[in-house]
């Protein structure tokens, strides 16, 4: 195979059956849940629950009854202190008609209501035993208690889409279910002048429930004021709930689709998505296709590559490291896809899809520095593996045919060795010879010499390719060489037609890369002048 796929052609090919294994596992649903917390990470940090809530909850510790009753009781305590009353009170718990005791509530509702003080309820638009909504939702609740209310939503909540990060809800189902308890909430109600029952995504910050938030409360008649911080010890003050959102829930018998997270805590942060999006701002929408996907990937990754190889030009120290250069260069290629989760905030969305992009590129630097790494390695062998010669970085490396030897000693050679550089300097040859290709280690040595010179002139003749005496393709290993060197744009190859080569029919197949190589013929009247200009321009270039 190494005969036939030059080095960098394997690494290529490598690197495609890499970015399509990506492609693969980025159909697992948890690596769309690592790339959403990376986003969440990158864009918002941790998202702050809204200072403006208040989450109340309220145990069902016997019947329902007794539980509607220390419900009422907390209604009223909170419409008895007319300096401290909330904006609205959320409701977050079903009624569900046919159940008994919803006087206390009912009376709660109405204290509330005489100090202004308006109320929501949430319903279950749910089917029971079965998915989809109920048109008739409203005939399993209690008419006379949600009747009394300023407003009914829904809470429902939707499965999660492969991630923790963030919730799913439809704010405005359409007709003829009622808009989401947090449109109510949040004095959004605008939002649903168009009712298209859109998915909306909400941030998710910390647990509310692990983090401790003082704006999370037990309604406990045990303590002497009737509160608790949740999980914690009475208040020896009054909550501040002054125009808040005080959302009254159920926290441990009210699960939701997110692990760790009741009900209510959803519905709370759906709230805090709506304060913190504005009354008049647009929708921050979830950048979610797979061809911005795919494009981002394959820009980083080029910039990447592009990135390495030019510092690899200017920062010859660091050959035998490329790893510094590969951190370089990733950490500038960074930049792309940060720039882009910025830009797309600043332009109302939200981008999510990080991963692709970083472990491709990060797959072609390993890739790339992994050739690199090879090839440095190879020339200091060589550069070990022929003490017995003074070596320099040539300025012209002649590959030809020792057939051929007579022309190119009485023909090329003197040509090269006339040739001057603007300061006069002659040009530093390097002609292989019969003897180079003696012993185990002529490879290395030929490697090193190649690797190093500047301008690979090649004598094609219809015998170039074919193999020696010792049944060696040695001018074919050499342009093999010269090629790959040539693809890095370290190298000019300069091909001289000779003795009645035909690109065409005496170029193997196997060379593809070299077909396009323009050079001269040695019977055309022009070609020495020719070849003086071309390796002058290259010499020059590489200066």
């Amino acid at each position: 195979m190494e005969r036939f796929i030059p080095a960098w052609s394997r690494h290529v090919l490598l690197g495609v059956a890499g970015f399509l294994l990506l492609l693969f596992l980025f159909q697992w649903d948890v690596m769309h849940e690592l790339d959403s917390r990376l986003a969440t990470q990158l864009q918002a940090g941790k998202v702050a629950f809204s200072q403006e809530i208040v989450l109340v909850d309220v145990p069902r510790d016997s019947g329902i009854p007794e539980f509607r009753a220390r419900l009422g009781s907390m209604l009223q305590g909170i419409a008895a202190q007319p300096a401290n009353l909330p904006r609205v009170v959320g409701l977050d718990i079903w009624f569900d008609a046919d159940t008994p005791g919803h006087e206390p509530v009912l009376a709660g509702i109405r204290a509330l209501q005489a100090q202004k003080v308006p109320v929501v309820g949430a319903v279950n638009i749910y089917r029971e035993n079965s998915d989809g909504f109920e048109a008739d939702y409203d005939k399993r609740h209690i008419i006379v208690l949600y009747g009394q209310m300023d407003g009914v939503g829904h809470n429902a909540i939707n499965k999660p889409h492969g991630t923790g990060a963030w919730a799913f809800y439809v704010p405005c189902p359409k007709e003829p279910w009622p808009m989401a308890m947090a449109v109510w909430l949040a004095g959004r109600q605008a939002l649903c002048e168009r009712r298209d029952g859109a998915e909306r995504r909400i941030p998710l910050g910390a647990g509310l429930l692990e983090s401790q938030q003082q704006q999370v409360l037990d309604f406990d008649q045990d303590c002497p004021l009737g509160w608790r911080q949740h999980g914690g010890e009475c208040l020896r003050v009054l909550p501040e709930l002054r125009n808040r959102i005080v959302l009254v829930g159920r926290l441990a018998d009210d699960p939701s689709p997110y692990a760790g997270r009741p009900g209510p805590e959803i519905v709370a942060w759906a709230v805090t998505d709506l304060l913190g999006s504005g009354h008049t701002a647009d929708e921050r929408s979830l950048l979610n296709s797979p061809l911005l996907h795919l494009s981002l990937a394959l820009l980083t990754t080029g910039v990447a590559l592009l990135l390495f190889i030019g510092l690899l030009r200017f920062i010859r120290r660091w050959r035998l490291n490329a790893w510094r250069i590969a951190a370089v260069a990733a950490g500038v290629a960074l930049l792309l896809p940060l720039g882009l989760v910025g830009l797309a905030r600043l332009l109302g969305h939200d981008f999510s899809q990080i991963l692709l992009p970083v472990l491709s590129m990060l797959l072609t630097l390993a890739l790339a520095t992994h050739y690199q790494g090879r090839t440095a390695l190879a020339t200091e062998e060589a550069r070990k593996a022929l003490p017995d010669m003074d070596f320099a970085a040539y300025d012209v490396f002649v590959s030809y045919r020792h057939s051929h030897r007579d022309w190119v000693e009485g023909t090329i050679k003197p040509l090269l060795e006339s040739i001057r550089r603007v300061d006069g300097s002659t040009l530093s040859l390097f002609l292989d010879s019969e003897g180079i290709h003696s012993g185990d280690n002529w490879a290395s040595r030929l490697g090193r010499v190649i690797h190093e010179s500047r301008v690979f002139l090649a004598v094609l003749t219809p015998d170039y390719f074919e193999p020696n005496a010792n049944g060696r393709r040695v001018c074919e290993w050499e342009m093999e060489q010269a090629l790959q060197r040539h693809a890095e744009n370290a190298m000019t190859i300069l091909p001289v037609f000779h003795a009645g080569y035909d690109p065409e029919q005496n170029t193997p197949a196997t060379l593809p890369h070299l077909r396009p190589i323009q050079g001269p013929f040695s019977t055309a009247p022009d070609w020495a002048e020719k070849v003086r200009r071309r390796i002058l321009d290259a010499l020059d270039k590489e200066r």
